[in-house]
């Protein structure tokens, strides 16, 4: 799974658990004003690489078979083309691709020919998240504090939902940390804030495709000193099947 597409996974998690619109949950840096009312402020740490190496796979592209269950960023040929998955569905893929009905949604990579081989660099990678709500009504206001509001997000990575939403894009938090509330005064205002800060892991994954190496040809010559039939002409040409 792309960095993107779990920044994507993870939006969407904290947005929906939090219950606050879309436009009320940002990004760290992002060349804005903040929102105007309660918001909710996300930042994504440094990430570090576990271990010494990533891990490089290498298969042979399949061709699509109904009643399969397939992942995000699983490769298939149809009809002559390659496809990616960039939305799996909840359960067996029944649908050939471009695919919709079935829930799944499927990226046409071009032709299959000189594309059959699938190369995929996994790695696990650690990262902080942070994540911030400002505004809102104080530790009076029950659900809506900036503190309750983050204990919602954070209790709901419990949900199996959840967890299984944030396991498709590669995502585990393995320390939610705990729910802090650090109200400040800003300017002259007294603004309600709260934070809470977990640890995540993350399997990394990019790849690229090659073809088979379809006709080999090697000319050489051979010489043997003393050999009046020398030197020799090798021309061998290999084709795979």
């Amino acid at each position: 799974m792309s960095l993107a597409a779990a920044q994507q996974a993870i939006f969407s998690f904290v947005q929906t658990a939090s219950g606050l619109a879309a436009g009320q949950v940002v990004w760290d840096g992002q060349q804005a004003s903040a929102p105007d009312g309660q918001f909710i402020k996300i930042r994504m740490g440094d990430i570090l690489a576990l271990g010494a190496r990533d891990e490089l796979k290498t298969t042979t592209v399949q061709a699509w078979a109904t009643g399969t269950v397939y992942g995000v960023g699983d490769q298939v040929s149809y009809g002559g083309n390659l496809w990616a998955v960039t939305v799996a569905g909840a359960g067996t893929s029944t649908v050939a691709p471009p695919g919709g009905a079935d829930g799944y949604t499927w990226n046409n990579l071009g032709a299959i020919a000189g594309q059959e081989i699938d190369q995929k660099a996994i790695g696990r990678r650690e990262f902080d998240l942070t994540v911030q709500c400002f505004g809102g009504a104080g530790q009076e206001a029950g659900d809506s504090s900036p503190a309750a509001v983050l204990s919602a997000v954070r209790a709901a990575l419990t949900l199996p939902s959840k967890r299984a939403a944030l396991s498709v894009a590669g995502l585990t938090c393995f320390d939610p940390g705990s729910v802090c509330n650090v109200a400040a005064v800003a300017g002259t205002i007294f603004e309600p804030r709260a934070i809470f800060e977990g640890r995540w892991y993350i399997n990394e994954k990019v790849d690229e495709n090659t073809g088979y190496i379809e006709t080999v040809n090697a000319v050489g010559t051979i010489t043997n000193p003393g050999d009046p039939l020398s030197p020799f002409t090798v021309d061998v040409t290999a084709t795979s099947p």
